[in-house]
């Protein structure tokens, strides 16, 4: 897709296209000791525990009827539970047996100490903590009827069902969950759903609980991003004595949207800087260099972009593209100075100034380590721009954008510093070439 803002004035450019392997990092050059100086950001410690746990699932579901005397009860919780804080009451009271814990402590099976009590509705209340001592929070109770000798004359119903209705952010291949108040027949309940919005999409991939009162399934191809999705369980439905649902059961859901979002450099963490001189007056862009300088001066360049313009609920960058366009080419950089190299950096907020070389906080800049190996950039004769694939860098610097401060940054460098013989070799652009340094170019999907 061709970038509406960046323009090419001259047909010379250079595309570097982002190579696959990794390189040995070449050490960098420890600024002054004595400085005292950092960059970019540091972690602190992470926050205390107070999300309170929920009670997500009980087997039997609450509402259920017919359900076997024999059955076992089954909890799962949104997080691990203190098992010694766990109390369960029954009522009418029935005698559990030893609690059966996964190895997460997210789940947890109950077998009665004997058979449950025929046609008779059981009402069974949950109290814990997690392990931060939150107790569970939300809904913390559920009732069943157990099954008995008199015929079943009773209509099943849908008590649950995921997505929930109109909800949003789904999946583009959701896995459906139904839960009914009783087994049902699997022949019959298969048959009876089907998609209604979008046209052309077929329930498939079913699959159920032991006791035949859940069933998950699939639509058989993904759905397109931003789809709403309609669904129903018809009347066609029947449970195992033969009994059918009294209506249909209608549900929607949307899937996840996708969305591109070109970001401007940003002045104040982008731009060239070179060693030893670490000469920095402005963030104007005027022209920016890699390379060797002909003089002592090993230059590097600083790409930085704000990703403060991306939504606060997207849920995953997809892909993720650097553009930066190379002007002209100056002597012999990838002949003289070995590879050139791609890396993820922080530098904080600003690459701050120096007009004497001295400022210990740019030094820091310059020399601040790569967050990742880089990847090595070979060049190609393709008059075009350079455009490197920054997808895996991006998303973790937006992963921990409350450390980096909202903030993604790169770093071009050649493998090798000066030759020190007095040749310029370089990798050029300024604005005549290009009126934007750099662009980056985040998709990414949303609710």
């Amino acid at each position: 897709m061709p970038n509406p803002r960046l323009h090419l004035k001259y047909s010379l450019a250079l595309v570097l296209a982002l190579g696959s392997a990794c390189v040995d990092i070449p050490p960098f050059e420890d600024p002054a000791s004595d400085t005292g100086a950092d960059a970019g950001f540091t972690q602190d410690a992470g926050p205390l525990d107070l999300q309170e746990p929920r009670l997500l699932t009980t087997a039997p579901a609450s509402g259920s009827t017919h359900v076997p005397v024999e059955t076992e009860l089954v909890l799962s919780f949104s997080e691990a539970v203190q098992p010694a804080s766990l109390l369960i009451s029954v009522s009418p009271p029935v005698t559990l047996g030893a609690p059966v814990w996964t190895e997460d402590r997210t789940r947890v099976a109950l077998q009665p100490a004997s058979p449950l009590a025929e046609d008779t509705t059981y009402s069974v209340t949950v109290v814990g903590t997690d392990l931060a001592g939150n107790p569970i929070d939300g809904v913390n109770s559920f009732s069943f009827m157990t099954t008995g000798p008199q015929p079943d004359t009773i209509r099943p119903t849908v008590l649950s069902a995921t997505p929930d209705t109109s909800a949003i952010g789904i999946e583009l291949a959701p896995t459906l969950k139904v839960t009914f108040s009783e087994p049902m027949d699997k022949a019959s309940t298969e048959s009876s759903i089907s998609f209604t919005t979008p046209a052309g999409f077929h329930a498939s991939s079913f699959s159920w609980n032991t006791a035949a009162t859940e069933l998950t399934f699939k639509a058989d191809i993904a759905f397109p991003h931003g789809t709403s999705v309609a669904w129903k369980i018809s009347t066609l439905a029947r449970d195992v004595a033969g009994n059918t649902t009294a209506a249909d059961t209608v549900k929607n859901f949307r899937v996840l949207r996708l969305n591109t979002a070109m970001i401007d450099f940003d002045p104040e963490t982008s731009g060239s800087l070179g060693a030893p001189s670490y000469f920095r007056q402005t963030p104007y862009y005027n022209s920016a260099t890699v390379g060797d300088d002909g003089g002592p001066n090993n230059d590097r360049l600083y790409l930085g972009f704000r990703l403060d313009v991306l939504p606060e609920k997207l849920t995953r960058i997809t892909f993720s593209q650097l553009r930066w366009p190379v002007g002209r080419i100056f002597g012999d950089p990838f002949g003289k100075l070995g590879e050139l190299l791609l890396e993820p950096v922080d530098v904080g907020d600003i690459i701050e100034y120096s007009f004497d070389g001295k400022n210990p906080q740019t030094i820091a800049d310059y020399h601040t380590p790569p967050l990742k190996d880089a990847f090595v950039v070979p060049p190609s004769t393709v008059p075009f721009r350079g455009e490197f694939d920054v997808t895996e860098w991006t998303a973790q610097d937006w992963q921990n954008r409350g450390i980096r401060n909202k903030r993604t940054q790169y770093r071009l460098r050649f493998q090798n510093p000066t030759n020190a013989d007095t040749v310029k070799d370089q990798l050029y652009c300024d604005p005549s070439y290009n009126e934007v340094l750099a662009a980056l170019w985040v998709t990414y999907e949303y609710p």
